[in-house]
């Protein structure tokens, strides 16, 4: 079997993965950018957490998380109904406690602060007003989603004097909203009876409920990418299978050629001055894609590590390093967004690469596609939902290969 001929072919498959990989990433890029696919996400989730609450609308309304759920905030006069129910029952209970022949302190007192967190719930509802949707941030913290929650709860938290743990438990008894009542305490409940606990316990719930609430979105979005793949692939007709064979049975040295234009693309090659720029932005546009799919690796490790925490490392520095795993990741992805929309307007090299393949639709009519070809389209579209950083990589040690050439004979010369 020919070792040599089989990877020329091999360079030239990877190449092709890797141009039509970088095209996706682009496409991808300018999709995300248009409809702001990151920052929907994160404002759909919060508005699901939400789930029509008045304190919880209410809660999106704080100027900390306005800007990441605008929809929710101009919508927030839709709930005023069950908000003004709340404070009229709040209303009517004090008053009831007050009437009575011998009044309890302090359970005067526990709805008092009740009618008042309800008074707060329904004005803050009453003067949201329309946020702008231009710069809606596609990541939002645990930490800042509960420092928040705990501003709204009490706003004493926040200041030195009266942060205490009790003061979160009694705005928490005040809500007048009795699930999420509970569940808030049940939340903040873990054992600890210090402020610091119950931040770290809010954000560690508002990250794992985030993370549930995002999955089908991202799992759409795997599905949208892998869409566009397939797309560009029966666009470029790019067939796996034709290409495979084709470049197998080539005696006009195709493979070869495309091979030398692999060796320079990815930087091995002598330079011009006509494709230096374009090479360091395809070498930009990897890099950002092998940053992200790193991030994302290091999420998945926190999400992991916070899921199984060790007797070693507090809920605090779990929670601490998926906040800045999920910052560095949201980061990534805007630089490599920007570094595609930089490619975007100089693509004539890698466009050049792709020349000698046998890729392309006839001038002619194209026929109806067979299902072999579909088939065909099908496989490059999975290769290409690999990612660029992985084709160069792979691409990068197959010339390697090449270049270092057959093994020296071991046989002492005559």
């Amino acid at each position: 079997m020919d070792f040599g001929r089989m990877l020329d072919v091999a360079i030239s498959l990877s190449l092709m993965y890797l141009i039509l990989s970088l095209f996706c990433t682009i496409i991808n890029e300018y999709i995300a950018s248009l409809f702001k696919f990151r920052a929907a996400g994160l404002e759909k989730g919060l508005s699901a957490l939400a789930d029509g609450r008045p304190f919880l609308v209410a809660l999106l309304a704080h100027p900390l998380l306005a800007a990441s759920a605008p929809k929710a905030v101009s919508a927030a006069k839709t709930v005023m109904t069950a908000a003004e129910t709340e404070r009229a029952a709040a209303s009517r209970a004090l008053e009831a406690a007050r009437a009575k022949t011998t009044p309890d302190p302090a359970e005067i007192q526990r709805l008092t602060d009740t009618a008042r967190q309800a008074d707060m719930v329904a004005a803050t509802l009453e003067n949201a007003g329309s946020v702008s949707v231009a710069d809606r941030p596609s990541y939002l913290s645990g930490q800042t989603f509960a420092a928040a929650l705990l501003d709204m709860v009490n706003p004493s938290v926040q200041s030195t004097a009266g942060a205490t743990y009790d003061a979160v438990l009694a705005g928490i008894d005040a809500i007048p909203d009795q699930q999420v009542r509970a569940s808030l305490r049940a939340i903040v409940n873990n054992g600890s009876t210090d402020l610091k606990s119950a931040r770290d316990a809010v954000a560690h719930w508002f990250d794992n409920e985030m993370e549930r609430l995002q999955g089908a979105y991202k799992r759409r979005m795997q599905r949208w990418a892998l869409g566009v793949a397939f797309l560009v692939a029966a666009a470029c007709n790019a067939d796996t299978l034709h290409v495979a064979r084709t470049l197998w049975v080539d005696q006009g040295g195709i493979a070869t050629r495309v091979a030398e234009q692999a060796t320079y693309l990815i930087g091995k090659g002598s330079q011009t001055a006509a494709g230096t720029g374009t090479r360091a932005g395809v070498e930009e546009l990897i890099d950002k894609d092998r940053a992200v799919a790193e991030r994302r690796k290091a999420v998945a490790a926190a999400n992991a590590a916070l899921h199984a925490p060790s007797a070693d490392v507090t809920l605090d520095a779990l929670t601490r390093q998926l906040a800045d795993a999920k910052g560095a990741l949201a980061t990534a992805e805007t630089e490599r967004g920007q570094a595609a929309m930089a490619l975007s307007g100089d693509l004539g090299i890698v466009r050049q690469a792709l020349a000698p393949l046998p890729i392309g639709w006839p001038d002619a009519k194209p026929a109806v596609p067979t299902l072999v070809q579909a088939l065909g389209w099908l496989l490059t579209a999975f290769a290409l939902s690999l990612g660029s950083s992985f084709w160069f990589d792979t691409l990068d040690k197959f010339i390697k290969i090449r270049g270092a050439g057959p093994k020296p004979s071991t046989t002492p010369a005559p």
